[in-house]
C-alpha cells in the first residue's frame, strides 16, 4: 500500500473479530513533500511567520491499531 497524499484517511478499517491481516508493506506519505514544505517554509521566505506557515502542514496518523492479542512483526517492522 503507497500513499503520496500527505492527509490520508484510514486505508484498511475492520472492525470484525478473528481478523488476520498478512503481508502488507506500507508506504507513505511522500518525504519530498515534507522537504519541499520545509524549504519553502524556511529557506525561500525569510519572515518570522515561516515556524506558523510550516506547521499548517497536515499531519498523517501511520499506523493506528485498536486489539486485543495483536502481533506485529516483520524483518523491517519499526514501530
Amino acid at each position: 500500500i503507497n500513499s503520496t497524499v500527505l492527509s490520508t484517511s484510514s486505508l484498511i478499517i475492520h472492525n470484525e473479530d478473528h481478523v488476520r491481516i498478512t503481508g502488507l508493506v506500507i508506504q507513505g506519505p511522500d518525504p519530498a513533500v515534507h522537504e519541499s514544505h520545509h524549504t519553502r517554509s524556511f529557506t525561500l521566505y525569510k519572515d518570522p511567520l515561516a515556524h506558523t506557515f510550516y506547521y499548517n502542514l497536515q499531519t498523517t496518523d501511520g499506523i493506528v491499531v485498536y486489539a486485543d492479542n495483536t502481533e506485529i512483526a516483520g524483518e523491517y517492522c519499526y514501530i
